[in-house]
């Protein structure tokens, strides 16, 4: 037998009900650490592996972070677009949203510890081309270089690795834009678009070694992203339940469990999903007075990759990835603050 209390409830009663009082911030703060941890580990080029053992961690613990972030973004991007009028507004929105924030990040990076850590005169450095070009790129999250920056490093293919994503999340917003203005904004168009990115994801895996290609990664993104959008479309008779919840979580358990990075990511774009939205809307805010302090997860995003280089080349590319995790943290929390007080909450006023 059903049980009401349980199996009755449907997100979009809980999105009417709590609107703003939700665990989504909270969410892609956890989100945004993962990425900070994974990098710690990255940028000193030394495998991920189980506690107390040697068995390497195979799972893309950041590629699915993103994907969190992915996954709600399509969701409140799409919520965001239901409820703006005009397409101006939205645009105006999404760009105050990514780029003033991301305009102040690009310009400490390029010109205060770009400056500071070259190995170039400070002259010569602020007067090199590719010093103003490498600040362009970090505007646009494209792949970024500033001359004689972290050039000793263990890394040395970009000084903020994790601006990668930011094209792809405001291509996805110019793509919801399109889909309203086609009068395609609707459930069918992001069911039909979700399943050719996984129809697609599955075809290129037959034909390729590995799921780290270009393609496959943007269709990854893509999938994600679609995904949340659907949820939204849905919400009225998504049913958030606890013992959903539960086999959501078993299901993800199975995935850890095999240490394969594929079949872990086709199931949390389905049961990961569902755990995301049962933890923003059916659980209560326990950490309600952290959040209340401020979005920090875009701001931790933006600025960890070249603090956690700072601290690199400070102390050595031998220094344990578990010190550089809570050394960056603990210093990119200073700035995600300064970012979202000063410059990000700033910013969204003007929508």
């Amino acid at each position: 037998m059903q049980n009401k209390n349980d199996e009755k409830k449907y997100l979009g009663e809980y999105f009417n009900r709590v609107k703003k009082n939700n665990n989504l911030n909270l969410i892609r703060l956890i989100a945004a650490i993962l990425v900070l941890w994974t990098h710690s580990w990255a940028l000193l080029n030394v495998p991920m592996t189980l506690p107390y053992s040697e068995v390497k961690i195979n799972i893309s613990v950041g590629l699915i972070a993103v994907m969190i972030f992915f996954i709600i973004s399509g969701f409140l991007i799409s919520m965001s677009f239901d409820r703006t009028k005009s397409w101006k507004k939205y645009l105006r929105a999404r760009v105050l949203r990514i780029f003033p924030g991301l305009i102040v990040s690009a310009f400490f990076v390029a010109f205060i510890i770009g400056s500071t850590f070259t190995t170039l005169e400070s002259s010569n450095y602020l007067l090199n081309r590719q010093t103003w070009i490498g600040f362009l790129e970090l505007v646009f999250g494209l792949p970024n270089h500033l001359p004689g920056v972290f050039e000793n490093n263990v890394y040395t293919s970009g000084v903020n690795g994790s601006l990668w994503t930011i094209k792809y999340e405001f291509a996805a917003y110019i793509g919801i834009m399109v889909l309203g203005l086609m009068k395609k904004f609707n459930l069918k168009s992001s069911i039909f678009l979700f399943i050719m990115s996984i129809i697609g994801i599955v075809i290129l895996k037959i034909h390729v070694i590995s799921m780290s290609g270009p393609i496959i990664t943007v269709l990854n993104l893509m999938s994600a992203f679609l995904v949340g959008m659907i949820v939204y479309f849905y919400k009225d008779k998504f049913i958030l339940s606890k013992k959903r919840f539960v086999i959501s979580l078993l299901f993800l358990l199975l995935g850890l469990l095999s240490n394969n990075s594929d079949i872990f990511q086709i199931i949390f774009i389905f049961f990961g999903t569902y755990i995301i939205f049962y933890i923003s809307y059916a659980l209560p805010m326990y950490f309600k007075k952290v959040i209340d302090y401020g979005d920090f997860s875009y701001g931790l995003y933006i600025y960890a990759f070249p603090i956690q280089q700072v601290l690199i080349l400070i102390q050595g590319g031998g220094v344990n990835p578990v010190i550089i995790f809570i050394e960056s943290l603990l210093l990119t929390s200073i700035f995600a603050y300064l970012s979202w007080n000063l410059v990000e909450k700033k910013a969204m006023m003007l929508k």
